[in-house]
């Protein structure tokens, strides 16, 4: 679905990073916006007729408006810093009674201590494997609400989701992660079993999620449903809760601590030391938007203030993107920062919507034709209107992927099933407001991408019509057939929502700078790759422990192979495009196997052996 660019050798004997994409504009976390409240407290559902060009036109306008290009600008990331290589040996762990607090970086030197960039399922999973294994890790983490990353919920509860005036039911959205899938067998599967037992999450019933065809009757048959068991959140909480546990159970082994609102703006080695300088600034959004990256480097904590770094004995990327490659660049790692540049990501716009009455849809979640589902390509870029082609009209792909009813799938109104003495409260349930997430396409998100941070509201308010058009098409509706909406409509847009293309390792490790990286991207899509890439670059981690110097520097130089059992990982895995292996939730068991090879999209040339420089 999208192009991954090689690398060559540089003149001053450190790889050169790849040349920047023609079109993408890949970011860590993505930005929301609201349309405006109405000015009466029932507000009908969003109507594709409401403006003459749609989203596409209002994005238009907006990039003339702020010169913003659809391209990620290769700022601060042109040059690579020479290769790190630590003089000291990553130091031993300890128990939950050794060493000094993991926090400040003060204690015993002796025992090791990791910074962990990112809080999301990757990162949160590597923590507590690392706290298993004996050693100490911070997570640093954006979210001012909560770790999570792409588990990432919306609702009335925390006023993350903002109701109409007088509004009393909870409303819920899960924005991002919809469910996830468990290969049979696999260690992540007994993983999600343990989740499933401790009441994290649940199975989500057969026959819930279905494929509709496209609206129209296009040539498209319905997509193809990933086989079951699909694991949906247990509570009213959303995914968000479940990173919450995962949160909580990390830092209950004493070995662990997760900061929130935490931007690391900067890691800088100190060689002779060992150890690694991690500066820290607060996350703070702009006036009507949502911190960027970019934000931080500027502005810091508001105030032109930074934490004072924080020492740690290694560094583990767990993010991507924007932010992940501003980081990685000058941090003396260059084939790590390279593998990091080389990924690609889609996009997606969400909306949330909040329906005044249920919908009486046989479904709770659906893959919609011509966006992608387990097999789909996801590549349509209208809003379901007919387009002229050689003479012929014929009916444009759909701008919707993925439909998912909130307040079945979380129980938010479940009634009673024995038909007892709260039949009443069961008839107040029916008619309680019904909450649907609706995601689109890549190349519908693509084709009005905005500045992300500053969503402007003549566009949040045409995608959210537009895609409200495009889910009553695909469930036998006219969009006019809606209900009016319990609360305004809430849109956000994943500018890096999921990998494009994949080297297919399980983690990234480079031991002689003791920078790692871990992600779903790195295997696939999804939560289970998400686990698995913690899982495995927390054990390569800590095999690390009193391992020579020497040994280290051989196995980056590429003198011992990248197995299971080196010391290096994936720092010169060629990328393959994941191609159909990926749709709108992630990739799942049983996904058709991408095209692999130099002349397919998104394939990458090998990287180049990199040479020590000066930095030792």
């Amino acid at each position: 679905m999208a192009a991954a660019g090689g690398g060559d050798a540089g003149k001053s004997g450190g790889p050169r990073p790849p040349p920047p994409p023609q079109q993408r504009a890949p970011s860590a976390s993505a930005a929301a916006d609201r349309a405006p409240r109405p000015r009466q407290q029932q507000q009908r559902a969003p109507s594709a007729d409401s403006s003459a060009d749609g989203a596409a036109g209002a994005a238009d306008r907006a990039r003339r408006r702020t010169g913003y290009k659809n391209s990620w600008q290769r700022r601060g990331a042109d040059e690579l810093a020479p290769q790190v290589v630590m003089r000291a040996p990553f130091p031993p762990g300890g128990g939950a009674g050794a060493g000094g607090a993991a926090a400040d970086g003060g204690g015993d030197d002796r025992v090791a201590r990791v910074a962990i960039v990112g809080g999301g399922v990757a990162g949160l999973v590597c923590a507590r494997e690392l706290a298993a294994l004996g050693v100490r890790s911070v997570v640093f983490d954006t979210g001012e609400r909560g770790p999570g990353g792409r588990l990432a919920t919306r609702t009335t509860a925390d006023n993350s989701f903002r109701p109409a005036a007088g509004s009393a039911p909870l409303l819920a959205f899960d924005h991002a992660a919809q469910f996830f899938t468990a290969d049979a067998g696999s260690e992540f599967a007994a993983l999600a079993r343990e989740w499933q037992r401790r009441g994290w999450v649940r199975e989500w019933p057969a026959g819930r999620v279905v494929g509709l065809a496209a609206a129209g009757g296009g040539p498209e048959p319905p997509p193809a449903v990933p086989p079951s068991p699909h694991y949906v959140p247990a509570t009213a909480g959303g995914f968000r809760a479940l990173a919450r546990a995962l949160a909580d159970d990390a830092e209950a082994t004493g070995l662990v601590e997760v900061r929130g609102g935490a931007w690391v703006s900067r890691v800088t080695a100190d060689a002779g030391a060992g150890k690694w300088r991690v500066a820290v600034r607060k996350a703070s959004a702009p006036s009507g938007g949502k911190a960027s990256c970019a934000d931080a480097d500027a502005s810091g904590d508001g105030n032109g203030k930074t934490d004072a770094p924080v020492l740690f004995d290694a560094v583990v990327i767990a993010h991507n993107g924007k932010c992940a490659n501003r980081l990685a660049a000058p941090c003396g790692s260059p084939l790590v920062a390279q593998q990091l540049m080389r990924l690609r990501l889609s996009a997606a716009w969400v909306a949330m919507l909040a329906f005044e009455r249920p919908l009486g849809l046989p479904f709770e979640g659906a893959f919609v034709g011509g966006g992608g589902g387990a097999g789909g390509g996801g590549r349509g870029s209208g809003s379901g209107a007919t387009a002229a082609e050689g003479g012929k009209q014929r009916q444009a792909p759909s701008p919707l992927a993925w439909a998912a009813n909130n307040t079945a799938k979380l129980g938010l109104a479940r009634p009673p099933s024995d038909g007892s003495p709260a039949a009443a409260a069961a008839a107040a349930a029916a008619a309680a407001p019904e909450c649907w997430t609706l995601v689109s396409t890549d190349a519908y998100a693509q084709r009005r991408k905005v500045p992300q941070e500053r969503v402007p509201a003549d566009v949040a308010r045409a995608v959210a019509e537009e895609l409200a058009a495009a889910f009553a098409a695909a469930a036998g509706k006219v969009a006019a057939e809606l209900p009016p909406l319990a609360a305004p409509a809430r849109v956000q847009l994943w500018g890096a929502a999921l990998p494009l293309n994949s080297p297919g390792v399980p983690a990234i490790l480079d031991p002689a700078a003791r920078v790692g990286v871990c992600g779903d991207w790195l295997l696939g899509a999804g939560v289970q790759a998400a686990a698995a890439s913690g899982l495995a670059l927390a054990r390569r981690l800590a095999a690390l422990r009193g391992v020579p110097m020497e040994r280290c520097v051989a196995a980056l130089e590429g003198e011992e192979e990248e197995g299971e059992d080196g010391l290096a990982a994936g720092l010169r895995a060629p990328f393959a495009p994941l191609g159909a292996r990926t749709g709108p939730c992630g990739e799942f068991p049983g996904g058709v196997a991408a095209a692999e090879g130099a002349g397919q999209p998104g394939a990458s040339r090998p990287a180049p052996p990199v040479l020590i420089a000066a930095r030792r």
